[in-house]
């Protein structure tokens, strides 16, 4: 909301849904923004081609970036 860029630190398998190592993080994404009313996060990811503006469930979100304990940095 104060127009900082947010890095949170992620496991790229749950955040693609795909097979690998999903007990760490492993990648970093920066946090576009936060659509509560449609439960979702919007990202910039460079894991993916798709990865602009890329769109996942809050709770697939969630169970990503809990495998780093929540760390992010937030920048000015």
């Amino acid at each position: 909301g104060a127009g900082r860029k947010v890095l949170a630190a992620v496991n790229g398998p749950i955040l693609w849904n795909e097979g690998g190592d999903r007990t760490h993080e492993n990648h970093f994404v920066v946090v576009t923004g936060i659509d509560t009313g449609a439960g979702v996060v919007h990202l910039n990811d460079s894991g993916v081609d798709y990865g602009r503006d890329e769109v996942v469930p809050f709770a697939v979100f969630e169970a990503s970036w809990a495998t780093s304990s929540h760390y992010a940095v937030i920048a000015k």
